[in-house]
């Protein structure tokens, strides 16, 4: 029976009591006080303001702030609160408007309002007292104001006054007042019995109800229960939670009930049309031989068994099927019971599901107890996987955001099938455009998608871009640390939809979890580790071992890295402790006992700093020595004696090293600067006779060109020319000696170098002058060639071999020898030679040695131990030196008090040699008239250049310095232009050649110099530039330079 058919007793509404009446009215006062309040101060602050009642317009104002609040606080207040405080305001106010107004004021309405209140808040008898109360404050005031002790607020004279008007206004006001409050009282009194009344017929009213209802109620059971009777089979067939049918031994339908027609898809006539065997399809006839089935049953014994059962679309269901036998009208049937039972089946899946993934869970979270953070990425790949093919997933991956939360980075994938599941394209700004999946990420923990056509219309971009990768559903578990995003869990369905459970979202969130603790685990293990790691390596790097020594036993800790410092070990000194004697005896060096005794006593001393650096030598484990620098701290207890300290020693043993190696490099660089210096003078004074000497070469070899052969003058003029040469040979010493004079370089063999200086006239002469010693060579056959200047390097040979030879006082041997050699880490020498291959010239002499005093200055110009002007000047070995520096090449002297050698090495080259030109004879070098410009700042220079290239058929124009041939250029033209690279004032030769190439770029040059940076030639040739010649220059020199530079 529902509730409709049997409501019950209707709650009966209790009528409100005379309380409640009294407590509605004393609010409904309240709010209208509150509501209308303001305007009545208002007028009466307008009209009480001409007769000065200012307390009157203050009592209104209290009286009306409090009713609002009163009125505010209403339903917390009780109501005798509010009876008192109403009362109690009227009384205050008639009273008051008595006093200023007397009877011509509104304290009578008050006090007649007063009056029906007190009646009507606390009954008839107590109105009665109030009103007499009120009497006789009436009479009491017109006493007063008669009297003269009261007087009115306003002009009295216009009104009567006296008793008889007061004492007629009392008797209106008792008798008004008298019968109002009858009245009420009769009312009230009236109202509560009727009151009364009514509540007693309505409690039997109610009690009647309640038998009516009550009889009903047994007479619809009745009826209910005769209906239940009659149609009991049926009700129960059709509300039986399964498929219910009867059917004969031939299997024809008689009886089914409406979840059969349901359940199969057919209505009861084409149920009744069909056979069991019919609508049960061809699954069920498969595995099941229907007809034995039917009779093998057995009245009383019922069979059951699963089967999958066909609908009338042809699609499958799980149903559960009993069959038992029946009598029906006389005749056996067959009762059949189908549940359909595809609910309990996806139920038992998800419980099995659940189980294989809680022990998954159980796996995986042991799994991760104690596992070595190596191993990490291994196992979340396995559980991965694991997970992956547990749930059915197409693919799954666990991703995080690195350690800044700037990018997401994968973790581990895996894919069925190892199929290739595109992720967002790099270029792709994924919270741009698709911005409904960006704000369900931010938003939720979950997104879970188990249907991409069952997405939304504001996420239409998304439907289409996971369609486009063949997704079909989706789970993303959002990873929080905090308020913090820190990763994702997803699963990706392709081949079909799946929908996830809560149980098992909650199981794969743990999961999620699991991975995140063990991933920052790991990083936090390999943070650790990279610390410890980077403490050691700091540690080694900078060779420190740290310590600690207990005072009172004297006993010290050690670790590695202090044994490190002394290359020994634990084990070979037998473990990490040792006493203080065996540890100085073992690594300190003798000579410095005293240190660590020293600072023993300065400790020890009253008032001792608590900690101290020192250095002392130790003695490595083979035996040689080292420096270490020591810094100890001391700690003391609470009687402030120490009990341990802690150091840490330093290995400067290499920083010693170099300390001596900066000594020396800065002795080196003083030296070299010593030799620039002079060098850069040597090339100033060379510079300037070279203008000199140009005069006294150049011009003896113009005039002989005009001598007769048989001119007596050919002799003397020749004679000058010789000098002359002699002279510029003493100058190109002292080019040689001022590093970056130019020189062309090409590739050289030494070997060549040095034969032709054996079979050189000078080493002949040499040989005469010095007939006790013996020359010896041993050159290596396949020497490297390299790269210099030949006359140089000749000088080079010359000079040392003249002054081994010299350095040997009666007889002796001089060998000159050569040879390839490969450097394969820095030689710490006279002067340091670097790592590279090199060609090698020693000159050996087994005469008396250099001193040490002197050894450092021999390569100073005019230092020598011979008599100056007759067995040298002492500039040989100062050129030697500046001609080595040139060619990036290296000394290396020995000498002891019986031999010295010199070792000179060059850089090698593997260019071939360039074949000699032979000498051209002056009708094929001379020119055919045309112009050469000379640019030269020396006016002798140019004169001597002028006269030359008249000589060889040319044409010239001179100028004095490069901004007026720039000039002249802009708007003339010439065929070659004679460049000198010095000039001052003005600007260079290279500037005026930058500038030349602005406007006609390449023109066709030689540069002339007797000394010149050789970073400005290569710069200018580097533009266009031809060849460099050298002052002075021969005729012939400048006719086949010209001639090659015009013939390009």
């Amino acid at each position: 029976m529902t509730d409709q058919e049997n409501p019950g007793p209707e709650k009966i509404i209790p009528y409100e009591g005379l309380h409640e009446i009294r407590d509605r009215l004393a609010n409904t006062l309240l709010v209208c006080t509150a509501f209308f309040g303001a305007p009545v101060i208002f007028i009466s602050f307008l009209c009480f303001n001409r007769v000065g009642s200012a307390s009157i317009i203050a009592v209104h104002l209290f009286v009306y702030l409090f009713s609002v609040l009163m009125a505010c606080y209403r339903k917390k207040v009780s109501a005798n609160t509010k009876y008192l405080f109403i009362t109690a305001c009227a009384f205050i106010i008639g009273i008051l408007s008595i006093l200023k107004w007397g009877i011509f004021g509104t304290g009578i309405v008050y006090l007649i309002f007063l009056s029906i209140l007190i009646t009507f808040f606390y009954g008839t008898e107590k109105g009665v007292i109030f009103t007499g109360i009120n009497l006789i404050i009436l009479i009491t005031a017109a006493v007063l104001f008669n009297s003269g002790y009261l007087h009115y607020a306003f002009d009295i004279n216009n009104f009567s006054s006296d008793m008889l008007a007061w004492a007629s206004v009392s008797s209106v006001y008792g008798l008004f007042t008298l019968v109002v409050i009858g009245s009420i009282g009769r009312f009230l009194i009236s109202m509560s019995a009727n009151y009364e009344k009514l509540a007693s017929k309505t409690a039997d009213l109610s009690k009647t109800k309640e038998q009516m209802v009550h009889e009903i109620d047994l007479c619809r059971q009745t009826e209910i229960a005769l209906r239940e009777s009659e149609e009991r089979f049926r009700t129960v067939l059709e509300n039986l939670p399964c498929g219910v049918s009867i059917h004969d031994l031939e299997r024809r339908h008689l009886i089914m009930n409406e979840e059969t027609c349901r359940v199969k898809g057919f209505s009861r006539e084409e149920l009744t049309r069909l056979t069991v065997m019919e609508i049960a399809g061809p699954s069920f006839n498969k595995n099941y031989d229907a007809v034995k089935l039917w009779k093998d049953l057995e009245p009383g014994k019922a069979v059951r068994f699963d089967a999958m059962t066909q609908r009338k679309d042809g699609s499958l269901y799980d149903s559960e099927v009993h069959l038992s036998k029946i009598m029906l009208n006389g005749r056996p049937v067959i009762l059949s019971l189908v549940f359909d039972i595809t609910e309990r089946k996806k139920i038992e899946a998800s419980l099995a599901l659940r189980a294989e993934l809680e022990r998954l869970v159980s796996e995986i979270s042991s799994g991760a107890v104690g596992i070595s953070y190596k191993k990490v990425d291994d196992y979340i790949n396995n559980a991965v996987m694991s997970i992956g093919r547990k749930t059915g997933a197409d693919h799954a991956y666990f991703s995080l955001y690195n350690a800044r939360r700037e990018t997401l980075e994968l973790v581990s994938e895996w894919s069925l099938d190892n199929t290739v599941i595109p992720g967002f394209e790099k270029e792709m700004k994924v919270e741009q455009e698709l911005t409904w999946f960006t704000r369900m990420i931010r938003s939720q923990n979950v997104v879970h998608i188990p249907d991409m056509d069952a997405l939304p219309d504001e996420a239409q971009k998304e439907k289409v871009y996971f369609k486009s990768r063949g997704i079909k559903s989706l789970l993303i578990l959002v990873l929080r640390q905090g308020e913090n995003m820190i990763g994702f869990l997803g699963f990706d369905n392709l081949n079909k939809k799946k929908s996830w459970s809560e149980e098992e979202i909650v199981i794969l969130r743990i999961i999620g979890e699991t991975f995140t603790s063990v991933l920052y685990r790991k990083q936090a293990e390999k943070e650790e580790e990279r610390l410890k790691a980077q403490l050691s390596t700091a540690l080694d790097i900078a060779h420190l071992g740290p310590w600690e020594l207990d005072i009172e036993n004297q006993e010290f800790s050690f670790n590695d890295h202090f044994y490190r410092i002394y290359q020994a070990s634990a084990e070979e000194v037998g473990g990490y402790k040792m006493h203080f004697d065996e540890f100085r005896q073992r690594f300190v060096h003798p000579d410095d006992y005293f240190i660590l005794d020293e600072v023993q006593r300065i400790f020890q001393a009253p008032g001792a700093p608590r900690t101290s650096r020192f250095e002392h030598r130790i003695l490595y484990a083979d035996g040689k020595t080292g420096h270490v620098m020591v810094q100890v701290s001391q700690v003391k207890n609470n009687k402030g004696v120490p009990v341990a300290a802690y150091g840490v020693s330093q290995d400067i043993t290499e920083w010693k090293l170099a300390q001596e190696r900066l000594l020396e490099s800065e002795e080196k660089l003083a030296r070299s600067r010593k030799m620039e210096s002079l060098g850069l003078l040597a090339g100033g004074v060379a510079h300037d006779l070279n203008n000199v000497l140009s005069g006294i070469v150049s011009y003896p070899e113009l005039l002989l060109l005009d001598l007769p052969l048989d001119s007596r003058l050919r002799k003397p003029i020749e004679t000058i020319q010789e000098s002359g040469y002699k002279a510029v040979a003493i100058v190109h010493d002292l080019l040689a000696i001022a590093r970056g004079a130019a020189m062309v370089k090409e590739p050289l063999n030494l070997n060549m170098i040095i034969n032709e200086y054996l079979d050189s006239p000078e080493f002949t002469a040499l040989s005469n002058n010095n007939p006790g010693v013996k020359f010896h060579s041993d050159l290596e056959n396949g020497l490297f060639n390299f790269n210099g200047s030949a006359i140089h390097i000749k000088k080079v040979v010359m000079n040392l071999v003249s002054n081994a030879s010299e350095a040997i006082e009666k007889t002796g041997n001089v060998t000159i020898s050569t040879c390839n050699r490969y450097v394969d880490r820095p030689l710490r020498r006279y002067e340091d030679v670097n790592i590279g291959e090199y060609i090698v010239l020693s000159v050996f002499d087994d005469g008396p040695g250099i001193t040490p005093e002197n050894l450092d200055r021999i390569f100073e110009p005019f230092f020598t131990k011979k008599v100056m002007g007759i067995s040298g000047t002492g500039l040989g070995l100062t050129v030697v030196w500046s001609i080595v520096q040139d060619h990036r090449g290296y000394i290396d002297v020995k000498s002891d008090k019986d031999s010295t050698r010199f070792d000179l090495y060059f850089p090698i080259t593997r260019d071939e040699l360039v074949g000699k030109v032979s000498t051209a004879f002056l009708g094929d070098i001379k020119g055919k008239g045309e112009l050469v410009m000379v640019v030269d700042d020396s006016a002798s220079q140019r004169e001597i250049s002028g006269r030359m290239l008249e000589a060889l058929g040319y044409n010239h124009i001179d100028f004095s310095d490069g901004e007026k041939a720039v000039k002249y250029l802009k708007e003339n033209s010439v065929d070659l232009i004679l460049l000198d690279m010095i000039m001052s004032p003005g600007i260079s030769g290279r500037e005026t050649y930058e500038r030349i190439s602005g406007f006609k770029p390449g023109h066709k040059s030689l540069i002339v110099s007797g000394y010149s940076e050789t970073g400005d030639v290569m710069a200018i040739q580097k533009l266009g530039a031809g060849a460099y010649i050298k002052k002075p220059f021969s005729l012939e020199t400048l006719g086949r330079e010209i001639k090659k530079e015009l013939a390009k």
